[in-house]
């Protein structure tokens, strides 16, 4: 009962516990230290926990269902429909969240939502096995760039609750 790319899926888990756990105290050591975080950086210490608990989930689940059981033909099929779902709904509400708060659209951010729907795609057709039969590799792919992504996020922003200190 052997899934590939069980031992990447699990170690990507753990470096995306590890990266929420340390961002987390390190965000919540600048706001007792530098005073209150608004409500614009509290959006993006949401979005980029959301997402790094998103990888933790999406990286477990596809040992969880062969644990069930199931065929890795159901497995990639089911997570990649799951993590597609999901990942419309994180980018529509990264989405609606900038524009809430009248957060500028920087070409980094716009390459960031560009990619993110190039990785929505490839994982609703690993779901219904267009153009390649579903595998580990597009669903790996997927989760990886959630983890990613969220680390950009927390870099990204980290310079601005820096700035807190300075302000």
């Amino acid at each position: 009962m052997d899934l590939p790319g069980a031992a990447y899926l699990t170690s990507l888990a753990g470096l995306s516990v590890a990266f929420v756990g340390f961002s987390t105290i390190a965000i919540a050591f600048l706001n007792v230290t530098h005073g209150r975080l608004s409500s614009q950086h509290i959006a993006y210490v949401r979005i980029f926990v959301t997402h790094g608990l998103s990888a933790v989930a999406f990286a477990l689940l596809p040992i969880l269902l062969r644990l069930l059981g199931l065929d890795s033909d159901v497995i990639w099929r089911l997570s990649s429909t799951l993590f597609a779902a999901t990942a419309l709904v994180l980018l529509w509400s990264a989405f609606t969240m900038r524009r809430r708060h009248a957060l500028p659209f920087p070409p980094r951010v716009i390459t960031n939502f560009a990619i993110g729907v190039v990785i929505f795609v490839l994982a609703a057709l690993n779901a219904v096995g267009a153009l390649f039969d579903p595998y580990v590799g597009p669903y790996a792919v997927a989760v990886t760039f959630l983890l990613v992504i969220s680390a950009l996020i927390f870099v990204e922003n980290l310079a601005e609750f820096l700035q807190l200190r300075t302000r």
